[in-house]
């Protein structure tokens, strides 16, 4: 499946470095390529490279539960930004999950068809 982690709203640099040391902790803990989406360089601008968002491509149904730990470790570090997972046309918050709201989290998307998870989306906004 294809996860997807978006940004919304104005993207700073700071948070562009939070994405990506985000992006980090996804490929050290779930042992996947993170590919980071830069934001489209603008006419006049010498380098506006920053981060808006990451892809994680072929992420395993066995792999979900740990990048929903990953996420909502970040998330609670972080402290200034919220978490939302969109999946099916349901959209669960990540805000310091217990391991039974990750595990349960887990259970409803192994339970869905195949071709609701072939795509997670994942929103990071600014709280």
């Amino acid at each position: 499946m294809d996860t997807y982690i978006n940004f919304e709203g104005n993207i700073t640099e700071e948070t562009s470095y939070d994405l990506e040391q985000l992006a980090n902790l996804i490929e050290q803990d779930c042992d996947v390529s993170v590919k980071l989406e830069k934001q489209l360089i603008r006419p006049g601008v010498k380098d506006s490279g920053l981060t808006i968002g990451l892809t994680i491509a072929g992420l395993a149904v066995s792999a979900v539960q740990t990048l929903i730990a990953v996420i909502s470790y970040w998330e609670s570090k972080q402290n200034k930004y919220s978490l939302s997972i969109s999946l099916a046309n349901k959209t669960i918050i990540i805000d310091n999950l217990k391991q039974e709201e990750t595990e349960q989290i887990l259970s409803e998307i192994v339970k869905l068809p195949s071709n609701v998870t072939e795509k997670i989306e994942i929103k990071v906004t600014r709280k």
